[in-house]
């Protein structure tokens, strides 16, 4: 599955996004700061801030 992750570096976030690359999922991690989201298999790393415009429309599939 593909899976687009808002706040992927936060406490939550980074929790979730080790969970969905274990289980084998293709994740987007959008994050304001994506130097600090884990090096972890499958993951793209993508700067974003959903209270900046241009943040919808980013990821598709």
């Amino acid at each position: 599955m593909s899976i687009a992750l808002i706040g992927a570096s936060g406490a939550a976030g980074s929790r979730i996004l080790k969970e969905l690359s274990d289980r084998g999922h293709a994740i987007t991690a959008i994050a304001r700061h994506p130097e600090k989201i884990a090096d972890l298999p499958n993951v793209t790393a993508r700067r974003g801030d959903v209270n900046r415009p241009g943040i919808a429309g980013g990821h598709s599939g």
